[in-house]
């Protein structure tokens, strides 16, 4: 309840500003503010060249792995996908994040 009240509200992420609005009822009033991720280090770490390493064909699913994400339509529509062959025969689907916790 004591959101409802506050002059400021940032969220970090679209999902997260949506949830908050329909708690508190905030509408435009609330910021959505991406957290910053500084890739200067990252990107002196690996090498570039696309003839020494061929770009792989890999799509990638981050998200918090909780029941109302719906992870298992994310299975279906790749299932679709190499059924119909629309994804190149060395595709790998890969699903990354975590749990908030057991009943996750």
């Amino acid at each position: 309840m004591s959101g409802y009240f506050a002059d400021e509200v940032a969220a970090n992420s679209s999902w997260t500003r949506g949830h908050m609005d329909e708690l508190w009822n905030k509408g435009s009033n609330i910021d959505t503010l991406y957290p910053p991720c500084n890739t200067s280090d990252f990107i002196k770490k690996i090498d570039l060249d696309l003839v020494k390493n061929p770009r792989e064909n890999h799509v990638i699913s981050f998200a918090q792995f909780r029941p109302e994400k719906d992870h298992m339509l994310q299975l279906a529509v790749w299932k679709e996908c190499l059924d119909t062959n629309k994804m190149p025969a060395d595709a790998k689907f890969i699903m990354i994040g975590t749990v908030r916790g057991p009943e996750d």
